[in-house]
């Protein structure tokens, strides 16, 4: 009987140990993040180009939200904007079209934007070639993807006392084949310069 408990206890003990991993994980990413660098996870396996960053921002959430959707001034501070634009808006989504740097080539590519200020995020998700084509005969000026076969982005904000986190999370799924630098640079290096670059623009307008 005795041991019958003591196995029930060790039983207890470790699903309670389990239940608990994921909030010791979060706490040892908010130690990272508490410096004010982001937290950056990348994946280039095969042809699917992953990558999921967060960085704490020292602003309250509705000050993020502001810059977050406001995408005409992207270009103005996210690296490797060269332009951006919106085509039109469509109740809370928004089409819009960027010319990104990656290094080798300019890569073009027109999204709809999907504006949940409820849940304070953007959800991301690359025109198809169909869909440019309607546009275009619907009147609109909208180039046709040059670089990724697919893309998904999220813009999510999260309130943390009275500062802020903001995730970014890109699946990409490369069009044509392109050299494992540039691969690596929009996954390994943009992620974390985007952030970088969020947490300046917002922290210098909060002042």
């Amino acid at each position: 009987m005795k041991s019958v408990r003591v196995k029930m206890i060790m039983i207890s003990l470790l699903v309670a140990f389990a239940f608990s991993l994921p909030a010791i994980a979060e706490e040892l990413d908010m130690k990272f993040l508490e410096t004010g660098e982001p937290v950056v996870w990348t994946d280039l396996n095969g042809n699917v180009k992953k990558a999921k960053g967060s960085i704490l921002i020292n602003a309250p959430i509705d000050e993020c939200w502001k810059v977050m959707i406001d995408h005409n001034a992207w270009s103005e501070w996210a690296p490797g904007v060269k332009y951006n634009r919106i085509i039109t808006r469509m109740e809370k989504h928004v089409i819009v079209e960027y010319g990104m740097d990656m290094l080798l080539f300019t890569a073009y590519m027109a999204e709809d934007v999907e504006e949940n200020e409820q849940e304070k995020a953007l959800y991301c998700r690359q025109l198809t070639n169909e869909e440019v084509k309607k546009y275009r005969e619907m009147g609109f000026s909208v180039k046709k993807p040059n670089c990724t076969k697919d893309q998904h982005e999220t813009h999510k904000l999260e309130a943390y006392g009275d500062k802020t986190i903001w995730t970014f999370t890109m699946d990409m799924d490369l069009k044509v084949p392109v050299p494992k630098m540039v691969e690596n640079f929009a996954c390994r290096d943009m992620a974390p310069a985007f952030l970088k670059a969020a947490k300046a623009r917002i922290e210098s307008n909060s002042h």
